[in-house]
């Protein structure tokens, strides 16, 4: 039985200021699909999406301007 590799996708939430306020690891087999599990996380931050030390996309925050 083989074992697969722990998953390298994470997603960082970056505050107004630019800084990283958070992270959460995604379970992904590619770039499409930790894409599209991390623009599910965009109401409240920006997210920027890293595959080891490979920038992979930076998404912006979806929250309505008021």
């Amino acid at each position: 039985m083989s074992s697969l590799p722990a998953p390298s996708y994470r997603a960082y939430f970056v505050g107004t200021d630019g800084h990283i306020i958070g992270r959460e690891d995604l379970i992904c087999a590619g770039d499409a699909e930790a894409i599209e599990l991390a623009t599910k996380l965009t109401d409240e931050h920006a997210v920027e999406v890293w595959d080891g030390d490979r920038l992979v996309t930076k998404l912006a925050c979806q929250k309505p301007s008021k």
